[in-house]
Protein backbone atom coordinates (compact mmCIF):
# COMPACT_ATOMS: atom_id res chain seq x y z
CA UNK A 1 0.00 0.00 0.00
CA UNK A 2 0.95 3.42 -1.26
CA UNK A 3 2.33 5.44 2.91
CA UNK A 4 0.48 8.75 3.55
CA UNK A 5 2.64 10.79 6.28
CA UNK A 6 0.36 13.49 6.92
CA UNK A 7 -0.30 16.35 9.83
CA UNK A 8 -4.14 15.54 10.87
CA UNK A 9 -4.49 18.70 13.27
CA UNK A 10 -3.68 21.70 11.91
CA UNK A 11 -6.35 22.30 8.22
CA UNK A 12 -4.66 25.37 7.02
CA UNK A 13 -1.31 23.68 6.89
CA UNK A 14 0.27 22.59 3.74
CA UNK A 15 0.25 19.13 3.52
CA UNK A 16 2.47 16.34 1.71
CA UNK A 17 1.12 12.55 0.87
CA UNK A 18 4.52 10.54 0.27
CA UNK A 19 4.16 7.73 -1.97
CA UNK A 20 6.32 4.84 -1.62
CA UNK A 21 8.25 3.89 -4.95
CA UNK A 22 7.93 0.39 -5.24
CA UNK A 23 3.55 0.85 -5.10
CA UNK A 24 1.49 0.87 -7.83
CA UNK A 25 -1.40 3.27 -9.33
CA UNK A 26 -4.36 2.86 -6.81
CA UNK A 27 -2.71 2.95 -3.86
CA UNK A 28 -0.84 5.95 -4.42
CA UNK A 29 -4.47 7.58 -5.51
CA UNK A 30 -5.76 5.99 -2.00
CA UNK A 31 -2.72 7.83 -0.16
CA UNK A 32 -3.73 11.36 -2.45
CA UNK A 33 -7.06 11.07 -1.47
CA UNK A 34 -7.11 10.89 2.02
CA UNK A 35 -4.48 13.77 2.56
CA UNK A 36 -7.03 15.61 0.76
CA UNK A 37 -10.02 14.62 2.61
CA UNK A 38 -8.10 16.33 5.63
CA UNK A 39 -8.56 19.58 4.04
CA UNK A 40 -5.39 22.37 3.91
CA UNK A 41 -3.11 22.89 0.69
CA UNK A 42 -1.57 19.38 -0.48
CA UNK A 43 1.68 18.67 -2.38
CA UNK A 44 2.40 15.20 -3.83
CA UNK A 45 5.92 13.48 -3.41
CA UNK A 46 5.01 11.18 -6.28
CA UNK A 47 8.88 9.33 -7.11
CA UNK A 48 8.92 6.94 -10.27
CA UNK A 49 10.21 3.15 -10.11
CA UNK A 50 9.84 2.14 -14.09
CA UNK A 51 7.78 -1.15 -13.00
CA UNK A 52 5.26 -0.07 -10.57
CA UNK A 53 4.70 3.49 -11.98
CA UNK A 54 5.89 4.93 -14.90
CA UNK A 55 3.80 7.97 -15.21
CA UNK A 56 4.61 11.39 -13.90
CA UNK A 57 2.16 13.06 -11.72
CA UNK A 58 1.53 15.73 -14.60
CA UNK A 59 0.44 13.14 -16.94
CA UNK A 60 -2.24 11.02 -15.35
CA UNK A 61 -4.15 14.59 -13.77
CA UNK A 62 -4.97 17.46 -14.73
CA UNK A 63 -3.86 19.45 -12.06
CA UNK A 64 -0.17 19.10 -11.21
CA UNK A 65 1.00 19.65 -7.54
CA UNK A 66 3.54 16.85 -7.21
CA UNK A 67 7.02 17.93 -5.58
CA UNK A 68 10.07 17.43 -7.02
CA UNK A 69 11.65 16.03 -3.14
CA UNK A 70 10.39 14.75 -0.17
CA UNK A 71 9.41 16.13 2.62
CA UNK A 72 12.07 16.19 5.61
CA UNK A 73 11.50 13.81 8.57
CA UNK A 74 10.99 16.55 10.81
CA UNK A 75 7.90 17.25 8.56
CA UNK A 76 6.62 13.51 8.90
CA UNK A 77 4.23 13.79 11.74
CA UNK A 78 1.72 10.77 11.15
CA UNK A 79 1.09 7.71 8.81
CA UNK A 80 -1.24 5.84 7.54
CA UNK A 81 -2.28 4.10 4.75
CA UNK A 82 -5.95 2.81 4.90
CA UNK A 83 -9.42 5.53 4.58
CA UNK A 84 -9.21 5.30 8.19
CA UNK A 85 -12.28 7.17 9.62
CA UNK A 86 -12.03 10.52 11.07
CA UNK A 87 -13.84 12.29 14.44
CA UNK A 88 -16.06 13.50 12.32
CA UNK A 89 -17.82 10.58 10.81
CA UNK A 90 -18.71 9.68 14.32
CA UNK A 91 -18.44 5.94 13.58
CA UNK A 92 -18.69 3.32 16.18
CA UNK A 93 -14.72 1.34 16.43
CA UNK A 94 -15.62 -1.12 14.51
CA UNK A 95 -17.18 -0.15 11.43
CA UNK A 96 -16.07 -1.75 8.24
CA UNK A 97 -13.45 -4.39 10.20
CA UNK A 98 -16.09 -7.13 8.62
CA UNK A 99 -14.80 -5.94 4.94
CA UNK A 100 -13.06 -9.39 4.40
CA UNK A 101 -12.25 -12.18 6.76
CA UNK A 102 -8.56 -12.38 5.45
CA UNK A 103 -8.21 -8.47 5.44
CA UNK A 104 -8.46 -8.54 8.95
CA UNK A 105 -4.66 -9.74 9.72
CA UNK A 106 -3.88 -5.80 8.50
CA UNK A 107 -6.77 -4.24 9.94
CA UNK A 108 -6.11 -5.40 13.64
CA UNK A 109 -3.17 -3.05 13.71
CA UNK A 110 -5.13 -0.01 12.95
CA UNK A 111 -7.39 1.58 15.45
CA UNK A 112 -10.60 2.87 15.23
CA UNK A 113 -13.54 3.22 12.17
CA UNK A 114 -12.16 1.84 8.80
CA UNK A 115 -13.64 2.92 5.56
CA UNK A 116 -11.57 0.49 3.25
CA UNK A 117 -13.15 -1.97 0.75
CA UNK A 118 -16.73 -1.26 1.72
CA UNK A 119 -18.17 0.30 -1.36
CA UNK A 120 -21.68 1.16 -1.26
CA UNK A 121 -21.50 0.41 2.43
CA UNK A 122 -19.82 3.61 3.03
CA UNK A 123 -22.44 6.09 4.86
CA UNK A 124 -23.38 8.30 2.51
CA UNK A 125 -22.42 12.07 3.88
CA UNK A 126 -18.89 10.24 3.49
CA UNK A 127 -19.45 8.60 0.25
CA UNK A 128 -20.34 12.23 -1.88
CA UNK A 129 -16.99 13.77 0.35
CA UNK A 130 -15.11 11.21 -1.50
CA UNK A 131 -16.79 11.88 -4.55
CA UNK A 132 -15.99 15.57 -4.36
CA UNK A 133 -12.52 15.02 -4.16
CA UNK A 134 -12.16 12.43 -7.12
CA UNK A 135 -13.74 15.72 -8.71
CA UNK A 136 -11.40 17.89 -7.38
CA UNK A 137 -8.24 15.22 -8.42
CA UNK A 138 -9.53 15.04 -12.20
CA UNK A 139 -7.67 12.83 -14.66
CA UNK A 140 -5.69 14.27 -17.08
CA UNK A 141 -8.48 15.56 -20.10
CA UNK A 142 -6.21 12.65 -22.84
CA UNK A 143 -7.20 10.31 -20.68
CA UNK A 144 -10.66 11.11 -19.69
CA UNK A 145 -11.47 11.34 -23.56
CA UNK A 146 -10.10 7.89 -24.40
CA UNK A 147 -12.30 7.00 -21.74
CA UNK A 148 -15.51 8.49 -23.25
CA UNK A 149 -14.26 7.02 -26.64
CA UNK A 150 -13.62 3.09 -25.46
CA UNK A 151 -16.99 2.87 -23.48
CA UNK A 152 -18.92 3.72 -26.33
CA UNK A 153 -17.70 0.14 -27.45
CA UNK A 154 -19.15 -1.96 -24.73
CA UNK A 155 -22.17 -4.42 -26.21
CA UNK A 156 -25.03 -4.41 -25.05
CA UNK A 157 -25.72 -4.91 -20.85
CA UNK A 158 -21.37 -4.80 -20.35
CA UNK A 159 -20.33 -6.16 -17.15
CA UNK A 160 -16.69 -5.11 -16.36
CA UNK A 161 -14.65 -7.72 -14.17
CA UNK A 162 -10.86 -7.19 -12.81
CA UNK A 163 -9.30 -9.71 -11.59
CA UNK A 164 -6.34 -9.37 -8.41
CA UNK A 165 -4.21 -12.84 -8.97
CA UNK A 166 -1.89 -11.64 -6.69
CA UNK A 167 1.05 -13.13 -8.44
CA UNK A 168 3.22 -10.14 -6.97
CA UNK A 169 2.88 -11.81 -3.59
CA UNK A 170 3.07 -15.25 -3.03
CA UNK A 171 1.35 -15.08 0.52
CA UNK A 172 -1.62 -13.43 -0.96
CA UNK A 173 -2.29 -16.08 -3.71
CA UNK A 174 -3.68 -18.35 -1.10
CA UNK A 175 -6.60 -16.12 -1.94
CA UNK A 176 -7.05 -16.47 -4.85
CA UNK A 177 -9.21 -18.81 -6.90
CA UNK A 178 -9.43 -18.50 -10.58
CA UNK A 179 -12.59 -21.14 -10.37
CA UNK A 180 -14.24 -18.83 -8.24
CA UNK A 181 -13.99 -15.96 -10.87
CA UNK A 182 -15.33 -18.66 -13.42
CA UNK A 183 -17.94 -19.31 -11.66
CA UNK A 184 -19.07 -15.93 -10.84
CA UNK A 185 -18.83 -14.93 -14.73
CA UNK A 186 -21.01 -18.46 -16.06
CA UNK A 187 -23.49 -16.88 -14.04
CA UNK A 188 -23.17 -13.43 -15.94
CA UNK A 189 -22.68 -14.71 -19.58
CA UNK A 190 -25.84 -17.04 -18.93
CA UNK A 191 -27.87 -14.14 -17.98
CA UNK A 192 -27.07 -12.84 -21.35
CA UNK A 193 -23.90 -10.12 -20.23
CA UNK A 194 -21.09 -8.93 -22.66
CA UNK A 195 -17.85 -9.49 -20.04
CA UNK A 196 -14.57 -7.12 -20.23
CA UNK A 197 -11.64 -8.11 -18.57
CA UNK A 198 -8.53 -6.38 -16.67
CA UNK A 199 -6.21 -8.37 -15.02
CA UNK A 200 -3.17 -8.19 -13.41
CA UNK A 201 -2.74 -11.42 -15.56
CA UNK A 202 -2.26 -11.03 -19.08
CA UNK A 203 -2.24 -15.09 -20.07
CA UNK A 204 -5.66 -14.73 -17.57
CA UNK A 205 -7.28 -11.97 -20.06
CA UNK A 206 -6.52 -14.49 -23.33
CA UNK A 207 -7.80 -18.00 -20.97
CA UNK A 208 -10.93 -15.92 -20.25
CA UNK A 209 -11.74 -14.75 -24.01
CA UNK A 210 -11.01 -18.23 -25.43
CA UNK A 211 -13.50 -19.23 -23.21
CA UNK A 212 -16.20 -17.23 -23.84
CA UNK A 213 -15.61 -16.62 -27.51
CA UNK A 214 -17.85 -13.44 -28.71
CA UNK A 215 -18.90 -12.59 -24.81
CA UNK A 216 -15.59 -12.08 -23.31
CA UNK A 217 -13.62 -8.88 -24.42
CA UNK A 218 -9.82 -7.59 -22.91
CA UNK A 219 -10.71 -4.26 -21.93
CA UNK A 220 -7.33 -3.05 -22.44
CA UNK A 221 -7.57 -3.86 -26.12
CA UNK A 222 -10.48 -1.60 -26.26
CA UNK A 223 -7.88 1.38 -25.70
CA UNK A 224 -4.86 0.08 -27.43
CA UNK A 225 -5.27 3.03 -30.42
CA UNK A 226 -6.17 5.80 -27.87
CA UNK A 227 -2.15 7.12 -28.37
CA UNK A 228 -1.91 6.90 -24.57
CA UNK A 229 1.67 5.71 -22.30
CA UNK A 230 1.50 2.59 -20.69
CA UNK A 231 1.19 4.72 -17.28
CA UNK A 232 -1.98 6.22 -18.90
CA UNK A 233 -3.09 3.47 -20.26
CA UNK A 234 -3.27 1.96 -16.55
CA UNK A 235 -5.31 4.88 -15.12
CA UNK A 236 -7.28 4.63 -18.30
CA UNK A 237 -8.24 0.88 -17.95
CA UNK A 238 -9.37 1.83 -14.22
CA UNK A 239 -11.42 4.36 -14.86
CA UNK A 240 -13.37 2.65 -17.92
CA UNK A 241 -14.06 -0.39 -15.29
CA UNK A 242 -16.23 1.84 -13.33
CA UNK A 243 -18.11 2.59 -16.79
CA UNK A 244 -20.28 -0.54 -17.13
CA UNK A 245 -23.67 -0.76 -14.95
CA UNK A 246 -21.69 -3.81 -12.57
CA UNK A 247 -18.03 -4.39 -11.63
CA UNK A 248 -17.49 -7.82 -10.92
CA UNK A 249 -13.82 -7.01 -8.22
CA UNK A 250 -11.40 -9.29 -6.29
CA UNK A 251 -11.66 -8.83 -2.44
CA UNK A 252 -8.80 -6.61 -0.92
CA UNK A 253 -8.03 -4.42 -4.36
CA UNK A 254 -7.66 -1.16 -4.18
CA UNK A 255 -7.37 -0.98 -8.01
CA UNK A 256 -11.59 -1.87 -8.46
CA UNK A 257 -12.03 0.72 -5.00
CA UNK A 258 -10.76 3.35 -6.88
CA UNK A 259 -12.46 2.62 -10.19
CA UNK A 260 -15.84 2.81 -8.07
CA UNK A 261 -15.12 6.00 -6.34
CA UNK A 262 -14.18 7.73 -9.93
CA UNK A 263 -17.89 6.12 -10.98
CA UNK A 264 -19.07 8.47 -8.37
CA UNK A 265 -20.77 5.15 -7.33
CA UNK A 266 -22.60 4.93 -10.08
CA UNK A 267 -21.61 0.92 -10.85
CA UNK A 268 -22.70 -1.88 -9.11
CA UNK A 269 -19.63 -3.94 -7.37
CA UNK A 270 -20.06 -7.38 -6.68
CA UNK A 271 -16.96 -8.91 -4.59
CA UNK A 272 -15.84 -11.87 -5.53
CA UNK A 273 -15.02 -13.42 -2.19
CA UNK A 274 -11.72 -15.83 -1.08
CA UNK A 275 -14.30 -17.78 0.86
CA UNK A 276 -13.58 -18.96 4.79
CA UNK A 277 -11.39 -21.77 4.13
CA UNK A 278 -8.97 -19.54 2.12
CA UNK A 279 -9.54 -17.27 4.71
CA UNK A 280 -8.12 -19.58 7.51
CA UNK A 281 -5.37 -20.58 5.75
CA UNK A 282 -3.59 -16.97 4.88
CA UNK A 283 -4.68 -16.04 8.73
CA UNK A 284 -3.08 -19.16 10.02
CA UNK A 285 0.04 -18.70 7.62
CA UNK A 286 0.30 -15.02 8.37
CA UNK A 287 0.21 -15.96 12.14
CA UNK A 288 3.13 -18.62 12.01
CA UNK A 289 4.80 -15.86 9.72
CA UNK A 290 4.59 -13.28 12.15
CA UNK A 291 5.71 -15.57 15.05
CA UNK A 292 8.97 -16.82 13.78
CA UNK A 293 9.93 -14.74 10.97
CA UNK A 294 12.54 -12.74 12.98
CA UNK A 295 14.42 -16.13 13.21
CA UNK A 296 16.37 -16.84 9.92
CA UNK A 297 16.24 -20.40 10.81
CA UNK A 298 12.77 -20.71 9.90
CA UNK A 299 12.50 -18.95 6.43
CA UNK A 300 12.88 -22.32 4.58
CA UNK A 301 10.13 -23.65 6.79
CA UNK A 302 8.06 -21.11 6.46
CA UNK A 303 8.36 -20.58 3.15
CA UNK A 304 7.44 -24.13 2.83
CA UNK A 305 4.39 -23.79 4.73
CA UNK A 306 3.32 -21.02 2.82
CA UNK A 307 3.26 -23.53 -0.29
CA UNK A 308 1.56 -26.20 1.55
CA UNK A 309 -1.17 -23.34 2.27
CA UNK A 310 -1.46 -22.43 -1.54
CA UNK A 311 -1.58 -25.98 -2.25
CA UNK A 312 -4.21 -27.07 0.69
CA UNK A 313 -6.70 -23.94 -0.66
CA UNK A 314 -6.77 -25.25 -3.96
CA UNK A 315 -7.64 -28.28 -2.52
CA UNK A 316 -10.42 -26.53 -0.71
CA UNK A 317 -11.57 -24.68 -3.65
CA UNK A 318 -12.36 -27.91 -5.76
CA UNK A 319 -14.53 -28.54 -2.43
CA UNK A 320 -16.04 -25.23 -1.37
CA UNK A 321 -16.16 -22.72 -4.32
CA UNK A 322 -16.01 -18.66 -3.56
CA UNK A 323 -19.14 -16.62 -4.28
CA UNK A 324 -19.58 -13.21 -4.59
CA UNK A 325 -20.96 -10.94 -2.32
CA UNK A 326 -23.38 -8.21 -3.84
CA UNK A 327 -22.77 -5.09 -1.75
Amino acid sequence: MADAFLEPTISEQALTAVCTPHMGLANRIKCVLSAMRLGGSLRVYWPLDGVHLTAPFADLFETDFSRSTPPSQSELSAYSYYFKALERDSLPPSFGRDAGTWLTHSMKKLDGALLDYLYDRIPVPIQKEFFSLTDRLRPHPLIVAAVEEASRSFAERPVCVHIRTWYDSRQNSIVYSSRAYFDEMNRWVKDGHTIFVSSDSDSLVKRIVRTYPGRAFSLRSLLLKSGLSEGQLVFAEMLLLGKAPHLIASEGSTFTEISWLYSRGSTKVHVVRAGPLRSRAFLLYMRLKDAFSSSKFLNWPLMVAREVFIALAWVCDLVRPSRSRRH
